[in-house]
């Protein structure tokens, strides 16, 4: 999408809002200050600005989106907000307003605003991508795909909806035609590193690490502060058993962003499968330090201290688990380990006789069940699990 403030900056002038060929004393002084990289001090001129004449378009513009541009979306939207009412609705304002309120969670209003400005005018693949992402935000996945496709409808040259297509596509599990959509993406937008990186995790989750990997190395490429492309590049590492590459990906992608808390798990499964329970119990805690409402980092922990042999607390980090997620069936199944564990085999055998009831397609729960009946001499349960196990794994 086209970021209007460079424009208005760039030609001191409001062109798609407003003709405004000569700039103010304030107005100028404030353009130069961003121009000079200090928007802390532009922001109070245009604010002055506006106070001598309320109606600046110019100001209300470059002001909401200085505000945006330093993360503080509720100024921005109201701003953007005073925009579209003075403007009768220019794109501009919308455009601002919809993009802060995204960020604020406002989903309703965003698509409210994108459907009264498409509604009288041209639809605007910019706005209707706005949209999409409002609506996949409210999990509304089919009307993200219509918004999108819509978008691409009305401008095929913008890339943003194809990406935001591609993203639907790939959380619906539709790999191929998010890959197809992240082509077209890269095609229009070859220097951005996040359209390798979305085109990376879709085909890891098709099973193509080599190409998923590629499209890593790629991103790394453009952007060497790209964590996530890191991050997944260290998942491939570690699917791959390079325990070297894993960890110094992982650790590098927390260098570069310390508050995102999957790398941390995905280090501590790194730890727990190489021995270093110690480290792996750091490394978990810390995701869970940022995020205590994951289900899955509870698994993880479970899993970390069955390692370490602490199985009173691999047992109560997998009641956790169930208790965020209880109609996930992994958390049974690192309960069911830390019971047989602790010897309490019969409690275990029912706990992954629990999960399978839950997750009848999760493989690893026979899994489970298999190697507790096959420890207590129950054979024939034991194999009929592992068949079971096999056959859920083959497809």
């Amino acid at each position: 999408m086209k970021n209007f403030l460079f424009t208005v900056i760039a030609t001191c002038t409001i062109s798609l809002a407003v003709a405004q060929p000569h700039l103010t004393a304030t107005q100028q002084q404030a353009t130069d200050m961003f121009k000079a990289g200090k928007p802390e001090e532009a922001i109070p001129l245009f604010k002055k600005a506006l106070a001598e004449n309320a109606a600046d378009l110019y100001s209300i513009n470059a002001l909401s989106i200085l505000y945006y541009n330093s993360s503080k979306y509720a100024e921005a939207y109201a701003v953007a907000g005073k925009g579209v009412t003075a403007s009768h609705g220019e794109i501009p304002f919308v455009s601002m307003q919809s993009k802060a309120g995204y960020q604020l969670g406002k989903y309703a209003e965003v698509i409210k605003l994108v459907d009264d400005y498409n509604g009288k005018n041209t639809p605007d693949a910019g706005l209707l991508y706005i949209k999409g992402e409002a609506l996949q935000a409210k999990g509304d996945m089919q009307g993200a795909l219509t918004a999108y496709s819509q978008g691409i409808a009305a401008n095929a040259a913008n890339a943003d909806p194809y990406l935001g297509r591609g993203k639907v596509f790939s959380e619906l599990g539709r790999y191929a035609l998010a890959i197809k959509d992240y082509d077209k993406y890269i095609s229009l937008v070859p220097g951005d590193a996040g359209g390798y990186s979305f085109r990376g995790v879709a085909y890891a989750n098709s099973g193509k690490s080599a190409e998923a990997l590629a499209d890593y190395n790629k991103a790394i490429d453009l952007n060497p502060k790209d964590y996530l492309a890191i991050f997944h590049r260290g998942e491939i590492y570690a699917a791959q058993n390079n325990t070297a590459g894993a960890t110094t990906d992982f650790n590098t992608a927390i260098s570069l962003s310390p508050n995102y808390p999957n790398t941390y798990c995905q280090l501590a499964r790194l730890y727990t499968t190489t021995q270093q329970s110690a480290k792996a119990l750091v490394a978990i805690n810390k995701a869970l330090a940022i995020d205590a409402g994951r289900a899955d980092f509870y698994n993880e922990l479970s899993r970390a201290q069955s390692a370490a042999d602490h199985y009173p607390e691999a047992l109560a980090a997998a009641e956790k688990a169930i208790a965020l997620a209880p109609k996930d069936g992994e958390g049974y199944m690192w309960k069911a380990i830390a019971l047989s564990n602790a010897g309490k085999a019969e409690e275990g055998i029912a706990a992954a006789t629990a999960g399978i009831a839950l997750s009848p397609a999760y493989y690893l729960l026979y899994t489970t069940r298999a190697s507790i009946y096959r420890m207590n001499g129950k054979t024939a349960q034991a194999d009929a699990d592992d068949a079971k196990a096999k056959e859920l794994a083959a497809k």
